[in-house]
């Protein structure tokens, strides 16, 4: 299974970050000049290249983010951010924004009114050991992840083993192939359903047994209800703060020591005749209002910034496609993107240098 790098985050290059430092030069300075979730610094971290890393963001809140959750700041984070509390938090709390946000893309809230109240209830009765909120809309379900989790600490393991009950049950219900293919059709469906990578780890569990008593659920037999039911699967914010709370292990590290953060303007970096330089600027053919803070990005002059860097520092780009001669290809990866969230597809991603 692939390995996650950095902070869960729009746009990250947490699937292609071992490709890409693998082919980066070896160097004592590497400047991450977009570092944006730090996927490639954590990825350059790990590596040993390169004594110095500099992870520089305009937006310097999302690697000092990163920083704070290798330091441990995020240790102990429990906390159930609502609707409201996001929309007042997250232009102040970068844990929030990152965190808490539909696909992580820091704009807006993760979870739709409807199923908020459900997703709530879930997180309770995993984080808290609560299950108030669980037993007042789905009393049966409730019964059944109580009795399956309740004997067990680890909060990841609660949560693979609750999604497993909701799976189990929801296999149980959607027996029937018509029920089952209106509800894969409904949108709200579609934007809410992720693939439990983790759930089958833990299906030796004894707790599983615990799905006999879910035989009488008479109670989630209309549409909604399983639609509520199929919200449950998974668990986005908690899978987040499971990703941000392991940076923790980066601590020990003594590549760690090498490790600067700074904030900003790329074409404002010092850059040192012993850096390598490795840039991920927002792509030409994205929306960059996916991207907080970032206004309309001029291609054509961090290109120019590009071919003067060159002559003193190696330089790469990570892009789609460049339409400027100046520059060549130095690697292609395919890989499947998918940044709406509702239907993946396959994109070629490209790392560029300026032609000598």
């Amino acid at each position: 299974m692939a390995e996650n790098y950095g902070l869960p985050y729009t746009g990250s290059k947490s699937r292609i970050a071992h490709w890409v430092v693998d082919n980066l030069p070896r160097g004592r300075v590497l400047i991450d000049a977009f570092a944006g979730g730090c996927a490639i610094t954590h990825r350059a971290l790990l590596s040993q290249k390169w004594q110095t890393i500099i992870a520089n963001d305009i937006n310097g809140k999302y690697p000092q983010l990163f920083l704070d959750a290798v330091r441990g700041k995020y240790r102990d984070e429990l906390r159930w951010i609502s609707h409201e509390d996001f929309e007042r938090l997250k232009l102040q709390d970068a844990f929030v924004a990152c965190c808490w946000s539909f696909g992580n893309n820091l704009q807006f809230y993760m979870y739709s009114r409807v199923i908020e109240p459900y997703k709530r209830a879930l997180h309770y009765a995993i984080v808290f050991n609560d299950f108030e909120p669980m037993q007042e809309l789905m009393p049966e379900v409730a019964r059944a992840v109580h009795e399956a989790i309740h004997w067990i600490r680890n909060t990841h393991d609660r949560r693979i083993t609750a999604q497993n009950v909701i799976v189990k049950t929801l296999k149980r219900l959607t027996g029937d192939n018509y029920a089952h293919q209106i509800i894969q059709s409904n949108p709200l469906y579609r934007s809410i359903r992720h693939s439990n990578k983790d759930a089958h780890r833990l299906q030796s569990l004894q707790s599983l047994q615990s799905l006999q008593s879910l035989q009488s659920l008479q109670s989630l037999q209309s549409l909604e209800s399983l639609e509520r039911l199929q919200s449950l699967e998974s668990l986005q914010s908690l899978e987040s703060l499971e990703r941000l709370q392991s940076l923790e292990s980066l601590e020990s590290m003594e590549s760690m020591e090498g490790l600067l953060v700074t904030s900003l303007s790329y074409d404002e970096i010092d850059i040192t005749e012993d850096a390598v330089v490795y840039c991920d600027p927002p792509y030409h053919a994205s929306d960059n209002s996916l991207y907080e803070g970032t206004a309309r990005f001029d291609h054509n002059a961090f290109y120019d910034w590009c071919v003067r860097v060159s002559k003193t520092n190696p330089i790469f780009i990570s892009e789609y496609s460049i339409e400027d001669d100046r520059f060549e290809i130095v690697a292609e990866k395919q890989k499947m993107t998918c940044l709406s969230q509702v239907k993946p597809f396959n994109v070629t991603e490209r790392l560029y240098t300026v032609k000598k």
